[in-house]
């Protein structure tokens, strides 16, 4: 386990609709120093990338490079199970270490988490990191196609895409029969760059408990998605309005606009759905989320959607229910804002104990 974290040191949802997850990766910030605002895709500066909100920052001017327009498919995409509600119920115990990488790809033996909460890298390191990362875990596992870092969490693993959605939600990183499973693409997803990708990249991830401080130091690097639900907390929210995702040899920044929970009759998990579908999906997400993050998103954007389990009201699994966070890919050039930014608590929200009759 160690030398799998130590990994992820040197080298730095597949809950679809089946139970708690599905494919796609990411990086940690740390929470002490002041964010500056840096580019999504140029340069940035040398100031390591902070999780704070307060203080001045430097501003960096550039031109948007304006994203070609999306072509939708003329008609609906078809609809497929989730993923996480075809896996067996894991159990309550601490899973055993998972089987080791080999040496050539181990690191120095810190832990993921010693490193996630520690790491004084820029932006710019981080998001290298990723790559190379994949690039290496490629290596190890050739499944992986990508890279997942989300701020403030242990969440900085990659991510895996077979054609068996439930595949890597029953096995680990090293294709090891696990329980717990990994970080799944969905299957359908199109990985070809930001500027042909599926309109809507869903990833997918089991998580076991509805506090992301709960469970067992131990055990976190096996609950792949249950930091997800630090968006549940406005404070997170404004502290990290980013995460980020690496693919091929490209890294991209995606903005939260939308974190909730749902019954799996809302329809998310579509990599390439029509306009009207879109148009349908990002309408539902904003009226559920628990949050209006101030954060514009049309049905000509690229967006990525992480899916997990959600056991607030019924504890079993699978059990048909998830909370999803959905991100708008960022444009190159675009600075990226942590100051003077708005999260209100949404009227429409639909909260654990109003959206299960």
């Amino acid at each position: 386990m160690k030398k799998k974290a130590a990994f992820c040191l040197t080298l730095a949802l597949v809950f679809s609709f089946a139970g708690c997850g599905g494919p796609t990766p990411g990086p940690g910030l740390p929470a002490s120093a002041e964010p500056p605002s840096v580019l999504a895709e140029a340069e940035p500066p040398e100031a390591p990338l902070s999780a704070s909100t307060g203080g001045s920052s430097d501003e960096i001017s550039s031109a948007e490079e304006a994203p070609p327009p999306v072509q939708p498919p003329e008609e609906d995409a078809a609809v497929v199970p989730d993923p996480l509600d075809q896996v067996e119920e894991a159990p309550e115990t601490v899973p055993t270490e998972a089987s080791p990488a080999p040496e050539s790809a181990a690191g120095s033996g810190e832990s993921r988490s010693a490193w996630t909460q520690g790491d004084q890298r820029t932006f710019l390191e981080i998001r290298e990191d990723m790559v190379k990362s994949a690039a290496a875990f490629r290596e190890v596992n050739p499944d992986t196609v990508g890279w997942l870092y989300l701020g403030g969490t242990t969440i900085d693993s990659p991510v895996f895409q077979v054609e068996d959605n439930t595949y890597y939600l029953k096995h680990n990183d090293y294709k090891a029969e696990d329980v717990n499973g990994a970080i799944v693409s969905d299957f359908r997803n199109r990985l070809t760059g930001r500027d042909s990708q599926s309109q809507n990249l869903v990833l997918y991830a089991h998580s076991k408990d509805e506090n992301p401080d709960g469970g067992v130091e131990a055990s976190r690097e096996f609950e792949h998605f249950t930091e997800l639900k630090r968006y549940q907390k406005k404070d997170y929210c404004l502290a990290h309005p980013y995460f980020l995702f690496a693919a091929g040899e490209e890294s991209m920044v995606f903005e939260v606009f939308a974190a909730f929970h749902t019954k799996t009759s809302f329809v998310y998990n579509i990599p390439d759905p029509s306009r009207s579908q879109m148009e349908a999906i990002l309408a539902e997400a904003k009226k559920k989320s628990l949050f209006d993050f101030g954060v514009e998103v049309t049905a000509d954007d690229r967006i990525m959607t992480l899916s997990t389990c959600c056991r607030r009201i019924v504890p079993t699994y699978p059990n048909g229910y998830r909370f999803v966070v959905m991100g708008r890919l960022v444009e190159k050039g675009r600075p990226l804002e942590y100051e003077n930014r708005t999260v209100t608590e949404n009227p429409t929200a639909l909260s654990p104990w109003n959206i299960y009759e």
